[in-house]
């Protein structure tokens, strides 16, 4: 069973630490910097915590002060297992998300990024990272 809730600063770190190998500049930080860094995702937007089973599954929202900014991170296991539900739920929150704040283009900078606003319908700008909603 698939459950969300608003994410919490340490839901945050944990799922970051899972992936310091994708991100050292991250892992390189002190405590004070990571907390602040989660913090920013939570007041700027959106910010869940997506749980299955029980267990933390990932980490995700938009900021949407300005221009969207969509993201998302699971631990390693997870993205290695093309794992369908959560492809699905991200695509419902995501969307939802996306029309209760008419947000009509979301900014990505990585490949990461750019491949899952792909499979959220997005299609890219030419000229750069900035998505908008089809």
């Amino acid at each position: 069973m698939i459950e969300k809730r608003p994410m919490l600063i340490e839901d945050f770190m944990l799922i970051m630490e899972m992936n310091a190998e994708l991100f050292p500049e991250y892992h390189a930080m002190p405590v004070d910097q990571k907390r602040y860094l989660a913090n920013i995702n939570i007041i700027t937007g959106t910010a869940q915590s997506i749980f299955e089973d029980g267990k933390l599954f990932a980490v995700g929202g938009i900021r949407y002060v300005g221009i969207g900014e969509a993201w998302m991170i699971t631990p390693p296991e997870v993205r290695e297992s093309k794992n369908l539900s959560l492809l699905r739920r991200s695509r419902q929150t995501f969307i939802s998300d996306r029309d209760d704040h008419n947000l009509w283009r979301v900014f990505a900078d990585n490949s990461i990024s750019d491949n899952f606003l792909k499979h959220l319908q997005f299609v890219p700008n030419p000229q750069g990272h900035v998505w908008t909603r089809t």
